[in-house]
């Protein structure tokens, strides 16, 4: 889809931002859905960006899905390795 066909839609589809929302969340709950392959793009993302422009374009889009930037992740994961904290995925 680009980005005109995307501008129809979002005109053309009554509430679309909360019928999005829901359909969003719904796909991140499926059983298949699992965070450890969710992270995985989510870097890879990450290490594509070219610019500093891609790379805010990114975070933005992370801070739009889970409330965090990268940074914020990030340190939240060195505070709780450095508080003991035992990780179910590893």
């Amino acid at each position: 889809m680009d980005r005109e066909t995307l501008g129809k839609a979002t005109k053309n589809i009554d509430y679309f931002t909360e019928k999005f929302g829901e359909t969003f969340f719904d796909a991140i709950m499926e059983d298949d859905n699992f965070t450890y392959e969710m992270s995985k793009s989510i870097i890879s993302v990450f290490c594509s960006c070219k610019t500093e422009r891609d790379f805010e374009v990114a975070n933005n889009m992370l801070v739009a899905c889970c409330g965090y930037s990268f940074e914020t992740l990030a340190k939240r994961i060195q505070e709780l390795d450095s508080m003991g904290h035992q990780w179910e995925s590893v």
